[in-house]
C-alpha cells in the first residue's frame, strides 16, 4: 500500500526542488514566530510575577500601617480608660475621706451586731 505522503491528487505535479525550498523557508517562518510568542510569554510571566510581588510588598505594608494604627488606638484608649479609673478612684476615696469617724464606729457597732446576731 502506499504512503500517504506519497499520494498526490488527480493532475497534481511531483514536487519539485522550489516546493521544498518554500516549505523550509515556512518552517523557518514558523520557528520564529514560535521563539518570538515564547519570547513573548515568558516576559509577560516575568512581569506578572513582578507584579504580584509588588503587590504583595504593598499589602504587607498596608497592613503593618494599619497594625500600627491599631496599636497607637489601642495605647490611646488604654490610656484615657486608666485615666478615667483613677479619676473615679480619687473620687471614691475623697467620698469615703468625708465619712465622720463617728459614722464610721456607729457602722462598726452595727456590723459587729448582726454578725453577732447570726452567729447565735
Amino acid at each position: 500500500m502506499p504512503r500517504a505522503s506519497a499520494r498526490r491528487a488527480p493532475g497534481a505535479r511531483p514536487p519539485s526542488a522550489g516546493d521544498l525550498e518554500r516549505l523550509l523557508e515556512a518552517e523557518q517562518r514558523l520557528e520564529a514566530v514560535v521563539h518570538q510568542a515564547r519570547d513573548e510569554a515568558a516576559a509577560l510571566v516575568r512581569a506578572a510575577r513582578e507584579r504580584v510581588a509588588e503587590q504583595e510588598r504593598e499589602t504587607e505594608e498596608a497592613g503593618a500601617a494599619a497594625l500600627s494604627d491599631l496599636e497607637h488606638r489601642i495605647g490611646q484608649e488604654t490610656e484615657r480608660a486608666v485615666a478615667e479609673i483613677r479619676a473615679r478612684g480619687a473620687r471614691e476615696a475623697a467620698r469615703f475621706g468625708q465619712v465622720s469617724a463617728e459614722r464610721v464606729a456607729a457602722l462598726a457597732d452595727h456590723l459587729v451586731a448582726r454578725l453577732l446576731e447570726e452567729e447565735s
